[in-house]
């Protein structure tokens, strides 16, 4: 994920979070909430006040301006614990930060990180959000100044893209590998293109001229396939779309791709490749909106 192959330390980084001033160890997860129109995402944990006394109080762990956040843990019985929070590279103006669970790791891109008093969202049988009004405690972009935590948090899960679906929700991943699959995966995707690439999230890896949604996918594509071949995986077929003979008829689908993977850890293993990682700005820049359905294969 960027610099943390060069082995780049966070003295040496243009964006450091200063984690090491913050403590995380020991801090159960009771569920991830988001603001999709400010890109905050916050975990809603309970946090050791009192380590030697074993007290815990509602805290919520809030990350600003979050570009993509991963979930790489498998099937867990209880609620995750956080071991630890680093800073492990950076990625243009964000930071790569990982979250070690005892149930695997978290991955996210995000530009500044705080500890708040309670929960980000009001009583769960109520369902909705109240606004964080405790001030930051942290180093953003090592600058100064009063942070503050603002803005409504949804409790509907992760989806960082607004009314499109380009990313994995927590949710459906962890439902994903619950299911305890057994052998080949063969994942349906459904893409549309944008008409013009947008490499906003990712300038470094814009080309040096626009380009449509469709070619930045292809140069996803020839990013990614060394990596899918490196997990046992390929590429079943690639081909273009349009709008359904059954179904919609104001819904197209540009193009369909089908991957077939070993299976379930197969492909948590592709998707959490760090080197895979440093291109996927491609596939979001190339894509307006998409699915992706786990196909079983089953004697006919």
């Amino acid at each position: 994920m960027g610099d943390a192959a060069r082995g780049k330390t966070s003295d040496d980084m243009d964006v450091d979070l200063g984690l090491d001033k913050l403590w995380f160890h020991d801090s159960t997860i009771n569920r991830v909430v988001e603001n999709a129109e400010s890109k905050e995402l916050a975990f809603e944990v309970m946090y050791p006040v009192d380590w030697d006394n074993n007290q815990f109080a509602p805290r919520t762990i809030v990350f600003r301006d979050v570009l993509r956040y991963l979930v790489a843990e498998g099937p867990f019985a209880g609620r995750p614990v956080i071991l630890g929070v680093t800073q492990v590279g950076e990625q243009d103006d964000r930071a790569a930060v990982r979250v070690e669970t005892n149930a695997g790791e978290r991955m996210l891109l995000c530009k500044g990180v705080a500890i708040c008093d309670g929960w980000a969202a009001a009583a769960a049988d109520e369902r909705r959000a109240s606004c964080l009004q405790e001030a930051f405690a942290t180093t953003l972009l090592n600058s100064g100044g009063d942070r503050r935590c603002s803005g409504r948090m949804r409790a509907t899960g992760v989806r960082m893209s607004g009314n499109t679906y380009l990313d994995v929700t927590e949710e459906n991943g962890r439902a994903f590998f619950s299911r305890g699959i057994a052998g080949p995966v063969v994942m349906l995707n459904l893409l549309r293109f944008r008409a013009t690439a947008d490499y906003s999230a990712t300038p470094g890896l814009a080309p040096a001229r626009p380009i449509t949604g469709e070619a930045a996918y292809r140069l996803y594509m020839e990013h990614t396939l060394p990596f899918l071949e490196k997990s046992g995986g390929e590429v079943l077929f690639y081909g273009r779309g349009d709008r359904f003979l059954i179904g919609p008829a104001d819904e197209r689908w540009d193009a369909v791709l089908l991957v077939r993977q070993k299976g379930a850890a197969a492909f948590l293993a592709f998707a959490s490749d760090r080197d895979y990682m440093k291109g996927i700005g491609h596939r979001t820049a190339a894509l307006e909106d998409s699915r992706l359905l786990p196909l079983l294969e089953t004697p006919a």
